[in-house]
């Protein structure tokens, strides 16, 4: 169940900490390519928030996520 990985995620970092991951991992090469996004279910499961993946070499754009906190908007 992804909100028992959810839980299970928060018990060990912050939400802050996830989300940042999850922007980061969105703007990376790998996630460019939707067929090699896990599931969020999967992302969680192996810790995927610890790991840095490299950044694409175009210019980064905002995700959703990034464009919603810098408009403030708090449905994210």
């Amino acid at each position: 169940m992804t909100e028992h990985a959810f839980i299970h995620a928060r018990s060990k970092v912050s939400f802050e900490t996830l989300m940042d991951a999850l922007a980061h991992h969105m703007r990376s090469e790998q996630w460019q390519t939707p067929r090699y996004i896990p599931s969020i279910r999967t992302w969680l499961e192996t810790e995927s928030w610890m790991q840095r993946l490299p950044e694409p070499a175009a210019p980064n754009r905002r995700t959703p996520f990034e464009q919603a906190r810098h408009e403030g908007l708090k449905k994210w």
